[in-house]
């Protein structure tokens, strides 16, 4: 009984994550352009409610060719010193990134700000199985851009379609929310 207790607790409040992603993916179905202040006020409530949660975030789809213009606006919106970059020059090669644009709470993420999350292997494998569906998909556990401990973290990815969804080809981008795993354990 203990157990089915524990499991049920647990089972409860990944489902509040889960619904944490679901109104941010809302969020971005409904507006094409979510400003920086929309984006705040949108995951602060989220933010409140899940202490586990280490970030809420969005990662947008950019052309390798039109990264300059990306980064141009990033910083011209507030981001002084806003670039995309690789982690594992591996993903280098790719015609196109999934760059971190937003994400709340800014201090102690913001250094994240601009990592293409398709350089990240454990990333890309999820976010590879999210933008065939319409449903959340968590990655396995890797060291977050972020992270200045030793804990892994997971982030959880939902791809934002346009209206004909997977089979309109590539997302827009990303939602996703992230958990530093021994943190959301602990709670």
């Amino acid at each position: 009984r203990n157990a089915a207790a524990v499991i049920r607790t647990v089972e409860l409040r990944l489902a509040s994550h889960l619904d944490a992603l679901d109104a941010l993916h809302s969020v971005y179905i409904a507006s094409d352009d979510v400003t920086a202040a929309e984006f705040r006020s949108a995951t602060a409530v989220w933010l409140r409610k899940l202490p586990s949660v280490q970030a809420l975030g969005w990662h947008e789809r950019v052309a390798r060719e039109a990264l300059p213009a990306f980064e141009a606006a990033a910083r011209a919106e507030g981001h002084a010193g806003y670039r995309v970059f690789d982690r594992d020059p591996v993903a280098a090669s790719d015609p196109a990134v999934y760059a971190m644009r937003r994400v709340e709470p800014r201090r102690g993420n913001d250094i994240a700000l601009g990592v293409n999350v398709l350089s990240i292997p454990a990333a890309r494998a999820a976010i590879a199985r999210a933008e065939a569906g319409d449903a959340a998909v968590a990655s396995a556990a890797f060291r977050l851009t972020q992270e200045s401990e030793h804990q892994a973290g997971v982030v959880v990815y939902r791809a934002v379609h346009g209206p004909r969804g997977p089979a309109g080809g590539p997302p827009r981008g990303l939602v996703f929310l992230t958990m530093r795993m021994e943190d959301a354990l602990a709670r």
